[in-house]
């Protein structure tokens, strides 16, 4: 896992939210507003296995899951990860 000086840039937390939306602008706006934070958006996957893709993932990274108990919506789909390594179990 990552040391403390690469989860945090100036101040803030980086990591990646991997959620599932049948609206993802919509959710991400909503997550936005409920926890007072503005988020970038890294990738958009659009999939029949949208489901399948979620679930493999979260347990693909399992250690590096971080719940955020400080926040109203989606407080438990955090993870302390490089963009690379997340796209890359994407393309398996």
């Amino acid at each position: 896992m990552a040391g403390d000086s690469d989860k945090k840039k100036n101040n803030k937390i980086m990591a990646f939210k991997i959620g599932r939306s049948v609206n993802a602008p919509k959710r991400i706006g909503h997550c936005e507003k409920e926890n007072n934070e503005k988020y970038n958006t890294a990738l958009i996957e659009k999939s029949e296995y949208y489901k399948h893709y979620e679930a493999i993932i979260h347990d693909y990274f399992w250690q590096e899951r971080i719940i955020r108990d400080e926040i109203k919506d989606g407080k438990t789909e955090w993870f302390y990860k490089k963009y690379s390594d997340i796209e890359r179990v994407i393309r398996k």
